[in-house]
């Protein structure tokens, strides 16, 4: 690598007209002048070498990431711990650092840059507050526990009658980048490789879940992402679990405003076929808090745990959604706020035909 570097080195020196001399720098990370971090990413590295003796100055607002070398000698190759503070502004920032020649400050030196979004990996502000539990009325119940860095690490979910029917406990290995998922049957396993903890796939010998494209029948071409995408379960014993959303050309970039305009769900087990649902958002922001929230609007029973967890957050709504419209029901969907804009509580009122349906509405209490 770094007789590499040295002949990268030597095509960006610089020679003056008096004496000859050589300044310059070879970057090997961040690998562009920009690296995005999402805002519970904390670490990164700094590897450079530089042809003479150098600085390293840190521009106005970048206290939040730390470098800790600041100077060092020439044809030396360095590998440099960066830590970041975690990003709770509510928006995205950025460091900017400059490399300098210390004999020939003018001739020899290089910017870089590091920003963070503001929102993390699964797709919540880095000010979200993380929701540890939720009480439904109709006696259903969850809890989530998290680490450090806002991720999950166990779910555990009750329906009404109190039976248990999701207790999941996740584990990641940072150095491989590895998520692991034990649901009590298998152990499901995928590699989070963009730095968002947010696997594609989770692959187990039973289950897989995960994304999968759609495609269009009549040129036998995937659609693209952003117009539209599924998350797939696929149960050990056969059952098939679709989840096809429609997006309608929305960014999916991470701190994007996007929301769901439909729903096709397909469950192998269920014999009236396709459900097809509208949705409609409202003006609360389902960033907030930890929860993707609109995964609750079905009840507790036909809630998929790992979209709750917003472990795929292409299917996390930016909006939390006010009513859902089937063909021939749907869901009023009310919630109220704390202060901090996490939802405190959200009530599913059935319709049919425009009006309520006279089943008891379920309220659901979060915990944090």
């Amino acid at each position: 690598m770094l007789a590499s570097a040295a002949a990268v080195l030597l095509l960006t020196s610089c020679l003056g007209d008096n004496n000859d001399f050589n300044a310059g720098f070879m970057i090997a990370n961040p690998k562009s002048p920009v690296t995005a971090h999402y805002a519970n990413n904390t670490i990164d590295t700094l590897a450079f070498v530089s042809q003479g003796p150098w600085t390293l100055t840190a521009g106005a607002e970048s206290q939040w990431c730390v470098i800790p070398t600041v100077s060092g000698v020439g044809n030396t190759f360095y590998s440099i711990p960066v830590t970041m503070q975690q990003n709770t502004t509510g928006r995205s920032r950025v460091a900017t650092f400059t490399l300098r020649d210390s004999n020939h400050p003018d001739e020899g030196h290089a910017t870089f840059y590091y920003t963070q979004y503001a929102t993390r990996g699964d797709g919540s502000f880095g000010l979200a507050a993380d929701v540890k539990s939720v009480e439904g009325s109709d006696g259903s119940s969850i809890t989530v526990t998290y680490d450090q860095l806002h991720r999950p690490l166990t779910l555990r979910m009750t329906n009404a009658s109190g039976a248990m029917i999701h207790d999941l406990k996740l584990q990641y290995n940072d150095i491989d980048s590895v998520l692991t998922v034990n649901d009590g049957v298998s152990i499901l396993k995928g590699r989070c490789i963009n730095g968002d903890y947010q696997p594609l796939r989770l692959v187990g010998d039973g289950d897989t879940i995960g994304y999968f494209s759609q495609y269009d029948e009549r040129t036998a071409m995937a659609i693209s992402a952003n117009q539209a995408f599924s998350v797939e379960h696929r149960l050990h014993g056969g059952r098939h679990i679709i989840y096809s959303y429609l997006l309608g050309g929305q960014s999916l970039s991470p701190d994007s405003i996007h929301n769901a305009d439909s729903l096709r769900l397909y469950d192998s087990s269920n014999t009236d076929g396709v459900l097809a649902l509208k949705f409609i958002p409202s003006a609360a922001d389902n960033r907030y808090q930890s929860l993707d929230v609109n995964q609750l609007v079905s009840g507790i029973d036909d809630c998929d745990p790992y979209q709750l967890l917003s472990l795929f957050r292409f299917s996390r709504s930016t909006s939390i959604i006010q009513e859902v419209k089937s063909s021939t029901t749907g869901s009023i969907i009310e919630v109220q706020l704390n202060a901090d804009k996490s939802v405190h509580s959200m009530t599913i009122r059935r319709t049919s035909g425009g009006m309520a349906l006279p089943d008891i509405p379920v309220t659901y209490t979060f915990g944090y």
